[in-house]
């Protein structure tokens, strides 16, 4: 399984399992989320919402154009979360 995150162009960054191959001008990603920070008890803390309210797990193809930078890795810590968010399964 490959996560990949974007940075959109309205600063919304989006994590999501890549479906294909990507190419130079788009990339499809499956059940993504926007990675949002909110005040929790007080404290900034991540948070993954659906990317689209009326389609959770759809896949959505993202183009280039929408994009500040390439496609990146996400670090260990959000692909974990993202998985453990989308799919249910708690990793150790």
């Amino acid at each position: 399984m490959m996560i990949k995150c974007i940075k959109l162009n309205n600063g919304e960054e989006v994590i999501g399992r890549v479906v294909g191959s990507p190419s130079s001008d788009s990339i499809v990603l499956e059940h993504p989320v926007t990675l949002r920070i909110m005040n929790i008890q007080g404290e900034p803390r991540p948070v993954m919402l659906p990317f689209s309210e009326a389609n959770h797990g759809g896949s959505f193809t993202f183009r280039a154009h929408a994009w500040t930078c390439d496609p990146y890795d996400a670090s260990h810590q959000v692909e974990q979360a993202y998985i453990q968010n989308t799919t249910g399964i708690a990793l150790a």
